[in-house]
């Protein structure tokens, strides 16, 4: 049997014609699961690229300690929001499509559910600074900080999960407007604060344009994806009952999969210091941009 005669040369041969054919791409982009793949790798390539510029611009405005110590404010941030959404990201993209009739139940129960996990998670965690990262306790020595803090956590996993309902609802071209809003936005902030030439202000850029992100997801994109949808603090049981025992048994996997890079940072600014970790993450930042590259 010749090359040519098996599979994988036929597969490759097939994705070239696809790819060089003009009238073959615009019937792949019809196909929802085909255009929300692309979108879904636009969206990845964006943020990393939009990232690497973010912490470009710190690095240029500010010292490199105020960029070592917001890069672990980051770090910590992602590291409470992956514990605190059970999995429930996960959960929304299997069950919503069952729940076609009444998607405001399943979304707002999610949200709701991913709010309140949030806000105690940061509580907890900013309550045990003093033993897992002492290098952050600077947090807890301002209430605008330290509600900063929680407020940011509850709104990153909030964003999280409406990446998630545009996903179940084949709508990712929703998941690379909102992440060209939060990247463009804690660019532009970034560069507003630097003035102050604090940490505090670089991940203050970071939340605000996340903040911004979130409230057009919710009353913007959200009621154009799933129709006269509005937001609303709801929890209802049997969506919870349905949805917990595959979303638990998927967030396990993937907190495992995720959390060794959110603490990375931590322990880097906590044995060698805010400035030793401005290098480490600039250099991480950068590890991300050619990784996708490829």
């Amino acid at each position: 049997m010749s090359f040519k005669d098996c599979r994988l040369y036929k597969i490759f041969d097939e994705l070239r014609a696809t790819v060089t054919s003009k009238d073959r791409m615009k019937e792949v982009i019809r196909v929802p699961l085909y255009s929300n793949a692309l979108f879904l790798m636009g969206a990845s390539v964006f943020s990393s690229l939009i990232g690497f510029v973010f912490w470009l611009v710190a690095a240029r405005f500010y010292p490199d300690e105020a960029v070592g110590l917001a890069s672990a404010l980051i770090s910590a941030m992602g590291l409470v929001v992956s514990f605190s959404k059970l999995g429930l990201e996960l959960g929304l993209v299997r069950y919503l499509r069952r729940y076609s009739e009444d998607p405001k139940a399943i979304i707002n129960t999610v949200f709701t559910v991913g709010l309140l996990a949030s806000v105690a998670a940061a509580l907890i965690f900013v309550a045990g600074l003093d033993l897992w990262s002492p290098a952050l306790l600077f947090i807890r020595e301002k209430p605008l900080y330290l509600c900063a803090f929680v407020f940011f956590c509850a709104v990153s996993s909030l964003n999280i999960l409406s990446q998630n309902s545009f996903i179940a609802s084949r709508r990712s071209g929703f998941v690379v407007a909102s992440g060209l809003i939060f990247g463009v936005l804690k660019v532009i902030f970034a560069i507003v604060l630097a003035s102050f030439l604090t940490s505090f202000s670089i991940f203050a850029s970071w939340g605000i344009g996340m903040t911004a992100a979130l409230i057009i997801c919710i009353f913007v994109f959200l009621p154009i994806a799933q129709r006269g949808y509005r937001f609303a603090i709801t929890i209802r049981k049997k969506v919870l009952s349905d949805m917990l025992g595959y979303s638990f048994a998927n967030y396990l996997s993937v907190l495992l999969w995720g959390a060794p890079a959110l603490i990375f940072p931590l322990m880097v600014v906590n044995l060698l210091g805010a400035e030793a970790n401005a290098y480490f993450y600039i250099g991480w930042a950068v590890s991300n941009v050619i990784v996708m590259i490829p």
